[in-house]
């Protein structure tokens, strides 16, 4: 799908992190944001870097995990553009700690941010752009969905969920006939933002056969996705493909490297609740 100035992308997660990126992108391309996070001094001061660039870009104070909250985004958003061309999934909480040990409402608070408002959202969107003939869905997941890590089991469920959502629309009749896209995008460790930047504080750094990326990767590879209609993009640097396989073919000996090498266990500091919202 071309991108074309005008047109018009609700980017959660907009406040911090990733989502600045992906803001910034896109509105060099000259499309509109609807910017939503829970945060809204963070929003408002991207808004107004945003509108310098030439675009117009609205600030929404949302709560993914609130089914109203996403609801009254996506409304926001029609009555503001009448119209969403692109929905970018990105907002995400991680939470790094003994499985046995999370409270019961913070599973359901990150099954519900992570994998329920997308989907959510996306359901609402979809519905126009058949309409239209025209949009993409993308969706920031994680190489955590593809190869999960320790500690991190219900990040890693859900992001696993997002991919997998991603990759059954894509056979959708609907959206095939209507010219409609979806890509999920897998980033392994980014630097200059997200959790990671967040995480170097505390963790040793990715192990050197996996490495990191600039954030400012992730962002670009969210255009490409868009003009390519790319299913899957792992967006990480080092042995992503030999990984993926070891974890299919040798579970036990992916169970055991990932444990050698767990970048964060939490009885080192604190365990931590991160949400890039």
């Amino acid at each position: 799908m071309k991108i074309e100035r005008g047109q018009v992308a609700i980017v959660t997660g907009a406040s911090r992190g990733l989502g600045v990126y992906i803001a910034h992108s896109l509105a060099t391309r000259g499309v509109n944001l609807v910017l939503a996070a829970r945060t809204t001094e963070a929003l408002s001061s991207l808004a107004a870097e945003i509108t310098v660039e030439g675009v117009k870009a609205i600030p929404v104070q949302v709560d993914m995990a609130v089914e109203s909250d996403v609801r009254a985004l996506y409304q926001t958003a029609m009555q503001t553009f009448g119209q969403v061309d692109y929905v970018v999934n990105n907002a995400g909480i991680e939470l790094v700690n003994y499985y046995e040990s999370l409270a019961a409402e913070d599973i359901h608070r990150a099954v519900n941010v992570n994998l329920i408002g997308p989907m959510l959202l996306s359901h609402l969107a979809l519905q126009d752009m058949i309409r239209r003939n025209s949009g993409h869905i993308i969706n920031i997941a994680s190489a955590a969905g593809l190869f999960p890590p320790p500690y991190s089991e219900t990040y890693s469920a859900t992001k696993a969920g997002l991919i997998a959502f991603t990759q059954s629309l894509r056979t959708s009749a609907a959206l095939s006939d209507h010219n409609i896209g979806a890509s999920v995008i897998a980033p392994g460790y980014m630097d200059d933002a997200g959790m990671y930047e967040d995480m170097k504080a505390h963790a040793p750094r990715a192990p050197w056969f996996i490495g990191s990326l600039p954030a400012q990767d992730l962002a670009d590879e969210v255009i490409r996705c868009i003009e390519r209609n790319k299913p899957i993009k792992i967006l990480m640097p080092g042995v992503p493909t030999f990984l993926k396989l070891l974890h299919i073919i040798m579970p036990r000996t992916f169970q055991r490297i990932s444990i050698g090498l767990g970048i964060f266990d939490p009885l080192i500091g604190t365990a931590r609740y991160r949400a890039s919202l």
